[in-house]
């Protein structure tokens, strides 16, 4: 192998209809969480005390209390059916005006890279441009995609997600969360050093250099690589591409669909009917169906991201026994394409093994190129996340050790950094078989 060596509003209440009038089947309502005995949280105009609380100082009866926790309970009920309602409508497409796929988006022309540029970009630097930086995305009043978020940690228990929220209210819920924890460690601080220093330094690091992939940075990313696909094999009518997502493929996982196969999928969708039909039996998702020599052939590893490196290089030696995969590896035709990776990965590609660096690197295309977090602990250095799906290291695990420490449980983690995947329940649009691709029930002809 070549080494590669303030926020939006959201529907409101009344405006979202009964789950049972759209024929949507309704979720388990989703109790919400206790809150501690030190805190309280609004019911209309009511002040509700947590459950180990008093309910009155000195005047309260059982009676009272009952009502209250009545009252409570129905309040959070009723919450709990609106969160039902916009999941449902949310997966059913049934929000107007909200996208619920990341699909092209429409740049400006003063912004529009040319395709041949970008391609040229890609190819020689391996990389088109930056991430935008987060007080850029902030400032975007357009980020009205909707997504899922879970239930905090300590309450895995509780079925199916705790709400939905558009991506621009998360951002600045990102923002505030972050800042105001800044803010406390200063002032709790002694001696002019803040409380919780460590975790301070890495919630101003997060603030200042986090890499998110929201909707329009997907968007454009995977129309990117579409194109860059296309260009590929339109340079010779000989060539096949075998587009290869095999993390779901790994035991571990026990086929289990993942980004990867998400990403490949979202990509082949935004292809035209008649592109479809032109590349059917020369884009491949299985090396077993690469029948092209190496010369008239490229093999893609694909993701969003890849953190640790540690699922792209079990796909790797998953496959290195086979002869059509070996002879690719060892012709230089395998590389790995993803959304974003951050300048080192970009520029040294993908350790095959990162104790043993002489056994070669996996070269690494991707669209994006991260913003460099030296604070960040993971080989990238880099706080990369997105709106489809969290990433634990060096982003949600930071922080949920922030909201731990500043209010001694998880309820407060931000709702980006616990992100309900939207490829566990996105439908699959395009099939992909050794001769076809062709769009299923679910995909839309264009």
């Amino acid at each position: 192998m070549m080494p590669h060596s303030n926020p939006s509003p959201v529907p409101p209440v009344e405006a979202i209809p009964d789950a049972a009038e759209q024929g949507v089947a309704e979720r388990p309502i989703a109790p919400e969480l206790a809150l501690p005995a030190n805190q309280t949280r609004a019911v209309g105009t009511l002040a509700v005390a947590g459950e180990s609380s008093p309910v009155a100082p000195s005047t309260g009866t059982e009676e009272l209390a009952r009502e209250l926790d009545l009252t409570q309970r129905l309040a959070d009920q009723a919450t709990a059916r609106v969160h039902s309602a916009r999941i449902n409508l949310l997966r059913t497409g049934e929000l107007p005006a909200v996208h619920r796929d990341p699909e092209p988006v429409e740049m400006s022309s003063a912004s529009r890279m040319p395709t041949s540029e970008m391609i040229g970009r890609f190819e020689s630097a391996h990389h088109v441009k930056q991430v935008p930086k987060l007080d850029e995305q902030l400032g975007d009043p357009t980020r009205m995609m909707l997504f899922e978020y879970l239930a905090p940690r300590q309450s895995l228990d509780i079925p199916g997600p705790e709400g939905v929220m558009t991506e621009t209210d998360a951002l600045w819920q990102l923002h505030d969360f972050l800042h105001d924890f800044i803010t406390m460690s200063e002032q709790q601080g002694k001696g002019g050093r803040g409380k919780n220093p460590t975790l301070a330094e890495a919630a101003r690091s997060i603030l200042e250099s986090v890499s998110f992939i929201g909707q329009p940075e997907y968007a454009e990313a995977a129309q990117a690589l579409g194109d860059v696909w296309k260009d590929y094999l339109d340079g010779d009518p000989e060539r096949k591409l075998c587009l290869l997502a095999g993390i779901g493929s790994l035991e571990r996982y026990d086929g289990m669909r993942k980004s990867d196969d998400f990403l490949r999928d979202t990509i082949l969708s935004s292809f035209s009917d008649e592109e479809l039909e032109k590349y059917s039996g020369r884009i491949v998702a299985g090396v077993e169906d690469m029948d092209a020599d190496p010369s008239k052939g490229k093999i893609v590893m694909l993701d969003d991201w890849s953190i640790t490196g540690k699922q792209m290089r079990d796909v790797y030696y998953s496959l290195i026994d086979n002869p059509t995969f070996k002879a690719y590896v060892e012709s230089g035709k395998v590389e790995i394409n993803l959304l974003i990776a951050s300048e080192d990965r970009i520029k040294n590609g993908l350790a095959v093994n990162p104790y043993e660096p002489t056994h070669g690197h996996i070269p690494v295309f991707a669209y994006y190129q991260s913003h460099e977090a030296p604070l960040a602990k993971r080989e990238q250095r880099a706080h990369i996340t997105g709106l489809h799906s969290t990433v634990n290291f060096d982003f949600s695990g930071p922080l949920k050790e922030m909201a731990k420490k500043d209010t001694g449980n998880y309820a407060v983690i931000p709702a980006i950094a616990r992100v309900n995947p939207v490829y566990h329940f996105a439908p699959r649009k395009v099939e992909i078989t050794n001769t076809a691709l062709r769009r299923t029930d679910s995909g839309e002809g264009r």
